[in-house]
């Protein structure tokens, strides 16, 4: 499960694996909407949609590379971002 953070906390580098259906679980311990987005060279490629607040979301992703994505929250894109990296199972 993965839970955002903010301020001087730094958000986890997430790891997927390629060519596998990889479950993000995502838990919204504020009191403000976010949504989780899923970036490759600045384009959007896969998004949650809204996560309420105090609520849990889900994204489901299968990338078919390796390397490196990111992700931002749609709505605090400045403090809510971090690293994806994308390994071979």
């Amino acid at each position: 499960m993965y839970s955002w953070t903010s301020g001087e906390q730094n958000n986890p580098t997430l790891t997927l694996i390629k060519n596998t259906e990889n479950v993000l679980e995502i838990q919204n311990p504020t009191d403000v909407k976010h949504e989780f987005v899923i970036t490759l060279d600045g384009k959007e490629i896969a998004a949650s949609g809204d996560i309420p607040p105090f609520s849990p979301g889900m994204l489901s992703i299968k990338p078919d590379m390796v390397g490196e994505l990111g992700y931002h929250c749609e709505y605090h894109p400045d403090s809510m971002k971090g690293k994806i990296t994308v390994i071979n199972s």
